[in-house]
Protein backbone atom coordinates (compact mmCIF):
# COMPACT_ATOMS: atom_id res chain seq x y z
CA UNK A 1 0.00 0.00 0.00
CA UNK A 2 1.64 3.37 -0.86
CA UNK A 3 2.26 5.76 2.03
CA UNK A 4 1.01 9.41 2.07
CA UNK A 5 4.18 12.23 2.50
CA UNK A 6 3.76 15.20 3.52
CA UNK A 7 5.89 18.17 3.40
CA UNK A 8 6.63 17.41 6.89
CA UNK A 9 8.35 14.27 5.81
CA UNK A 10 9.89 15.95 2.77
CA UNK A 11 11.39 18.49 5.06
CA UNK A 12 12.68 15.82 7.88
CA UNK A 13 14.43 13.86 5.33
CA UNK A 14 16.20 16.81 3.48
CA UNK A 15 17.12 18.15 7.27
CA UNK A 16 18.93 14.71 7.72
CA UNK A 17 20.00 14.23 4.20
CA UNK A 18 21.99 18.14 4.02
CA UNK A 19 23.12 17.20 7.82
CA UNK A 20 21.29 21.01 8.37
CA UNK A 21 18.68 23.12 8.64
CA UNK A 22 17.61 22.51 5.37
CA UNK A 23 14.09 22.86 3.90
CA UNK A 24 12.12 21.72 0.15
CA UNK A 25 11.86 25.74 -0.02
CA UNK A 26 15.94 26.22 0.55
CA UNK A 27 16.42 23.96 -2.83
CA UNK A 28 13.10 25.57 -4.80
CA UNK A 29 14.78 29.22 -3.79
CA UNK A 30 18.21 27.68 -5.02
CA UNK A 31 16.73 26.34 -7.95
CA UNK A 32 14.87 29.45 -8.97
CA UNK A 33 18.64 31.31 -8.54
CA UNK A 34 20.45 29.44 -10.76
CA UNK A 35 17.63 29.07 -13.76
CA UNK A 36 17.92 33.25 -12.99
CA UNK A 37 21.22 33.75 -13.36
CA UNK A 38 21.90 31.07 -15.92
CA UNK A 39 18.90 33.00 -18.26
CA UNK A 40 20.79 36.17 -17.56
CA UNK A 41 23.90 34.39 -18.88
CA UNK A 42 22.09 33.54 -21.97
CA UNK A 43 20.14 36.88 -22.49
CA UNK A 44 23.79 38.84 -22.31
CA UNK A 45 25.90 36.30 -24.57
CA UNK A 46 26.87 37.13 -27.90
CA UNK A 47 25.01 34.23 -29.51
CA UNK A 48 21.68 33.03 -29.49
CA UNK A 49 21.44 29.72 -28.07
CA UNK A 50 18.31 28.79 -30.70
CA UNK A 51 20.50 29.70 -33.61
CA UNK A 52 24.64 30.24 -33.56
CA UNK A 53 24.16 32.08 -36.85
CA UNK A 54 22.20 35.27 -34.98
CA UNK A 55 24.53 37.63 -32.65
CA UNK A 56 23.11 39.58 -30.10
CA UNK A 57 24.40 42.64 -28.22
CA UNK A 58 25.78 41.70 -24.72
CA UNK A 59 24.11 43.15 -22.06
CA UNK A 60 27.01 45.66 -21.44
CA UNK A 61 25.78 47.62 -24.84
CA UNK A 62 21.97 47.65 -24.31
CA UNK A 63 20.64 50.76 -24.42
CA UNK A 64 19.70 52.06 -20.87
CA UNK A 65 16.20 52.90 -20.31
CA UNK A 66 15.58 56.44 -18.89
Amino acid sequence: MPRILSSTDVNDYLREAAGDNFTAKDSRTWHGTVQALELTRLACSDVDPADASTRHPPCATAPRRS
